[in-house]
């Protein structure tokens, strides 16, 4: 009874949340500021830009060429593109685009193809079911980790909430950032049943692994760096799978836009897939110091390092939840620093819940835990969300406003201290 009780409440508050999401980025009330048109089902942000990519490419254009203005068509505006023309949208220039990685061209041509009033709700209804997907796999996490059904529904709840910013900015946006979170959720679940299995069944979780992880590279800024925890416990069958799925998905692209699979593939981190938006391994004050291409390469290559170093420190923990957490931690610390990224902090707060229920006297978890509820979870950040919606022409919320990368790289530096603070706290237990 106490299992259906919980399963029940967790589901019932965990669609209460969905929707009152639901309603804040789909109501034609939305405030202008959040981009939207002010319609029912008529997103904007990044979903909308990446079904516009699609279109783009199924005229058989590049949209590198076109977000880079290397060719100029109607309808299409270059999107923060350096050095791109600009056009005007009274020209008949009214729809903005970008470049992504082309193996994201492939998995979006559905949804490019339907309605918007079609494809909008059909997102939707994935980024619902990947909440419920977290949901569970923080209550099982939590179960694994020896806790009882109560606490561990707990955990799995707060997990989602802790990180309610980001996830309402997913949903704002239409980002892949939630998916991206759940994938790599599914991914550790997937090593831990291939660490259980022997023979074909660890050869077909292996596989499953790789599957997840080429999932996560619908956003490589925040997938890439998943291949360090991988590659460290000698996972290649999973990589080469993962790497020959975005391969095979490079080339209908290429088919269609008749440019090589490899350049479209070198194109993507020149294509603001990699830009500076605000950076914890490298302070942000520093950008206007270096070269942006030399900035965002030092940050990648210190971002690397770092998660190397903890993924080390934790190389004999057998839960790959934990395992993979410091990855996940640095996916939304090192050049990325957005708002609707943080959802991946899923994996700091399950790791946090379940220390702390081990733990409750611990003095040094409950002042993470302090710490915690304004850095990783980007105060800044959300700040800076609600400043969106506010007057901010001058006074201390236009300085904020300016001043918002600096603000959140001193938050992401906290965040990675807090990370490896809480990694030597869970050891310890």
């Amino acid at each position: 009874m106490k299992v259906k009780f919980a399963a029940v409440f967790s589901i019932c508050a965990l669609a209460l949340f969905a929707t009152a999401v639901f309603a804040l980025v789909l109501s034609p009330l939305r405030p202008a500021s959040f981009g939207a048109n002010g319609t029912w089902f008529q997103p904007s942000g990044d979903f909308k830009l990446r079904c516009t990519e699609v279109q783009c490419l199924l005229k058989g254009v590049n949209p590198y060429d076109v977000w880079h203005g290397d060719v100029i068509m109607r309808p299409y505006r270059p999107n923060y593109a350096p050095n791109a023309p600009q056009l005007r949208a009274e020209d008949g220039y009214d729809t903005e685009i970008n470049a992504y990685a082309p193996w994201e061209y492939t998995m979006m041509i559905p949804f490019a193809l339907l309605p918007m009033s079609v494809s909008w709700p059909l997102y939707a209804a994935i980024l619902y079911a990947c909440l419920f997907v977290l949901l569970y796999s923080g209550w099982k996490f939590a179960r694994r980790e020896g806790l009882s059904t109560r606490g561990s529904v707990v955990v799995g709840a707060l997990t989602i909430l802790l990180a309610a910013v980001a996830v309402a900015g997913d949903f704002d946006s239409g980002n892949f950032g939630i998916i991206v979170c759940t994938s790599a959720v599914l991914m550790a679940a997937c090593l831990d049943k291939a660490r259980e299995s022997t023979g074909r069944k660890a050869i077909m979780w292996k596989a499953l692994t790789g599957l997840c992880w080429a999932i996560t590279m619908l956003k490589p800024q925040l997938g890439l760096i998943f291949a360090i925890p991988l590659l460290m416990r000698k996972e290649f069958l999973a990589c080469a799978i993962a790497s020959s799925i975005c391969a095979l998905l490079t080339i209908p692209p290429s088919i269609l836009c008749h440019v090589s699979p490899i350049t479209l593939i070198m194109q993507t981190p020149q294509a603001n897939t990699f830009a500076f938006n605000g950076c914890g391994t490298l302070p942000y004050g520093l950008h206007s110091l270096f070269p942006v291409g030399f900035a965002i390469n030092l940050a990648l290559a210190i971002g690397a390092v770092i998660c190397i170093a903890m993924t080390f420190a934790l190389r004999k923990e057998k839960s790959a939840v934990v395992y993979l957490f410091p990855a996940a931690v640095m996916a939304t610390t090192w050049t990325y620093s957005l708002r609707y990224s943080y959802v991946l902090l899923w994996f700091y707060f399950a790791l946090l819940l379940v220390s702390l229920a081990k733990n409750p006297h611990s003095r040094k978890l409950w002042i993470i835990a302090a710490l915690s509820l304004f850095f990783p979870t980007r105060a800044f950040s959300g700040l800076h969300f609600a400043i969106l919606l506010l007057p901010h022409d001058s006074g201390i919320l236009g300085m904020l406003h300016d001043n918002f990368y600096y603000f959140d790289s001193v938050s992401s530096t906290v965040c990675i201290l807090l990370a490896i603070a809480l990694c030597r706290a869970y050891d310890e237990l």
